[in-house]
């Protein structure tokens, strides 16, 4: 049987393509002394990441064959590596203090999906070995394999101004490249590619949404949708008014469109559909992407929504519609600068602006802690009579949010910020008031077999004054549903 580096190094960057084609070269490669430990590592990569989940996990069975002196390496190079984490955790010197000890723990680590342990071992083995730009390229790469996209494309991105050979620059040009195309779409839009097998891909969800202000609004939302080639959202509305008319009502939407493109390189989505509340009013979005280069990216877009979502309306003006234009400007995840106009009616446009930033305080394999700082600035020049508004509303705050995964493979995303907002009331004679207001949010993706998932979210708002709370709607919410398929990509 020939083998040789040159169709290893071949057959990697074939699998580093996605490239289906070359599974019958890495089954072949993987029984090749010398070439089958990273010839497996990219054969369970390709056959995983084209959906071939179960297959992806039998690979590394022809190398229990090559036992070795070390029964704990040949056991874990062939699959079973908890007996060498065990001693590694131990701090067994034989193993704590060996590269190759440390290059195969995190091979058998990653192919079990615990990315976060097995990029530790590969941090350890490349301090002992900084200089082996293929076990760099397989760390690299486990963050495409997990799908931590955002994490995926920074660490890409700073691997660029490392020293490496051209086969280690060709890596990171494919690595760029797949991120572009199976990343998830933007974050304003719904969406997400469909899967490398054919078919539609994506996820179906179903939620269960309550929305409420106490003493002043109360919603709660029944939906399932479909992310994917596709986006559709089909959901009923009962919408009280606690404080203003004390009555309820009955709405449905319906919401269907596409997004062509990804986050990381350009985007276009377009969404339309109806919003019905006593009489049906159109809704919809058009939005587009266009990246600068390192990271930077330039947004635009156009929406129309429904009031009523948002805060209680009168019966005459439950039809209400907030059209929106904004231009935004994104850095990776680290700061974001938007500037948007509303308009209801004919009322004259008002303003929305924000600066947020995210100052990382420490990042660990996926897992991230980070300083949240924001300002935002609205004026509304024009008195609303459908709902009240103050004039101007500076608003300045900071916190931390933290996103975390768990060997369980739970996911959980959550923010805490404490803010003030100094307030320009429209009666010229009151005084601008300043007024506290703490929010937090967190969101959890709890895995239930390999495609079907639990979601819970939670939104908490709380003001030192109840009217500032109701003049910016400021709603709490929770929601619980059911998720199925690939929730990565959202």
């Amino acid at each position: 049987m020939a083998c040789s580096k040159a169709e290893l190094d071949t057959f990697a960057a074939a699998a580093q393509a996605l490239d289906s084609s070359a599974v019958a070269t890495g089954q072949r490669l993987v029984r090749c002394a010398g070439l089958g430990e990273p010839a497996v590592q990219w054969l369970a990569f390709l056959l995983d990441k084209t959906g071939h989940h179960a297959e992806s996990l039998k690979v590394d069975g022809v190398l229990v064959q090559k036992s070795g002196r070390d029964g704990v390496i040949a056991r874990a190079r062939g699959g079973n590596g908890q007996e060498l984490l065990h001693l590694v955790d131990e701090q067994d010197p034989a193993y704590t203090t060996a590269a190759d000890a440390q290059l195969v723990l995190a091979r058998v680590l990653t192919r079990k999906a615990q990315f976060g342990r097995g990029r530790d071992a590969y941090q350890m083995y490349l301090k002992v070995r900084p200089d082996d730009d293929a076990a760099e390229t397989e760390r690299l790469y486990s963050y495409i394999w997990e799908g931590t996209w955002s994490e995926a494309e920074a660490q890409f991105l700073a691997a660029e101004h490392w020293s490496g050979d051209a086969a280690f620059k060709s890596a990171l040009a494919r690595g760029r490249a797949l991120i572009a195309k199976q990343a998830p779409k933007a974050q304003t839009m719904s969406g997400a590619n469909s899967n490398e097998e054919g078919g539609l891909g994506g996820e179906f969800r179903g939620a269960y949404e309550l929305y409420r202000t106490p003493s002043y609004y109360d919603r709660r939302t029944l939906g399932v949708g479909y992310r994917g080639l596709l986006d559709l959202r089909l959901a009923t509305h009962t919408i009280n008014d606690l404080g203003l008319t004390q009555t309820k009502a009955n709405a449905s939407e319906v919401l269907a469109g596409a997004t062509l493109g990804q986050t990381t390189s350009w985007y276009l989505a377009a969404h339309g559909g109806y919003f019905s509340l006593g009489s049906d009013h159109y809704t919809g979005d058009l939005s587009v992407g266009v990246p600068l280069g390192g990271g930077v990216m330039v947004e635009a877009g156009t929406s129309q929504v429904p009031l009523a979502l948002q805060m209680p309306l009168t019966p005459d003006a439950s039809g209400l519609m907030r059209d929106s234009v904004y231009l935004q400007l994104r850095v990776l995840r680290w700061l974001q600068l938007r500037g948007e106009l509303q308009k209801e009616r004919n009322y004259k446009p008002h303003e929305a602006h924000l600066a947020l930033g995210r100052l990382p305080l420490r990042q660990k394999d996926g897992d991230e802690l980070a300083l949240v700082a924001a300002l935002r600035f609205e004026s509304f020049p024009q008195p609303i009579a459908d709902y009240d508004t103050d004039l101007r509303t500076l608003t300045t705050g900071a916190g931390f949010s933290l996103d975390r995964r768990f060997a369980s493979g739970w996911r959980l995303a959550s923010q805490a910020t404490y803010s003030f907002s100094f307030v320009t009331q429209r009666d010229p004679s009151r005084h601008t008031k300043q007024v506290g207001v703490f929010d937090a949010s967190a969101d959890a993706i709890l895995p239930l077999d390999e495609l079907l998932h639990a979601l819970i979210s939670a939104h908490y708002v709380r003001a030192q004054n109840d009217e500032y709370v109701q003049r910016h709607h400021l709603n709490s919410s929770v929601l619980i549903g059911i998720g199925y398929g690939d929730a990565e990509r959202h």
